[in-house]
């Protein structure tokens, strides 16, 4: 429908006469199919994953990325659920809701990353508050939760990019969070006579030496990549 941008009243009768028009006329059979291939479409790419790098963005940082955001995943699905069980007992995840995320999102690191880190942010004051001696943990949670919503449209649609800087940041951020994330909790869930045949591999992840290990190697990657 061309609008002429001219005559405003023109413009209005035209739209209510489309209205009309649409409203009183049965949908053709192929405008439904076309209708539906929409549908079939936009559920196809929300739940796909980008395996490239998108235009404009370095593969390398792409690579680097997707191996820290898979990395973190794994550290928050661990450590979160810990440190609520601590505090709230086992009834936690009845009560206080869960980190499981969609079927369809279960592929995505960036969108099972997201769901703990959300709980953190949730339960900041109660629970995690108490980890951290610097007043500042709490802004570099909400500008990890911030990289984690961007990198999701870079996973999923292939939209956007990350820059060097902005991995420099997040590095940062991811730094100052581990640090208390991964502390054990008051009261651990993993225990040392546990079987290491049953063990949880979450173990490793409260080793403060394996993270400022983790942490160096990232920051050696980052510092590898080209401007």
């Amino acid at each position: 429908m061309m609008i002429d941008e001219d005559d405003p009243a023109s413009t209005l009768r035209k739209s209510i006469h489309a209205r009309n028009a649409s409203s009183s006329a049965k949908p053709s059979r192929g405008n439904y199919r076309t209708e539906v291939n929409d549908r079939v479409i936009q559920q196809i790419k929300a739940t796909s994953k980008i395996t490239a790098a998108p235009n404009g963005m370095d593969p390398m940082l792409f690579q680097l990325t997707s191996h820290m955001i898979k990395t973190l995943r794994g550290c928050f699905e661990f450590a979160v659920p810990d440190h609520l069980k601590a505090h709230y007992g086992d009834n936690w995840e009845t009560l206080y809701g869960s980190i499981k995320v969609k079927q369809e999102d279960a592929d995505h690191d960036c969108r099972c990353l997201a769901k703990p880190i959300q709980l953190v942010q949730d339960y900041w004051s109660p629970v995690f508050s108490s980890l951290y001696r610097s007043s500042k943990a709490q802004s570099h949670l909400k500008s990890l939760q911030s990289f984690v919503k961007n990198w999701d449209r870079v996973e999923t649609f292939g939209l956007g990019k990350v820059y060097k800087k902005d991995l420099t940041v997040f590095l940062d951020d991811v730094d100052a969070i581990l640090e208390g994330l991964l502390t054990s909790p008051k009261q651990p869930l993993h225990s040392a006579a546990q079987s290491p045949k049953h063990a949880d591999p979450g173990v490793q992840y409260y080793n403060v030496t394996n993270r400022k290990q983790l942490i160096k190697e990232w920051r050696a990657y980052c510092m590898e990549l080209q401007d």
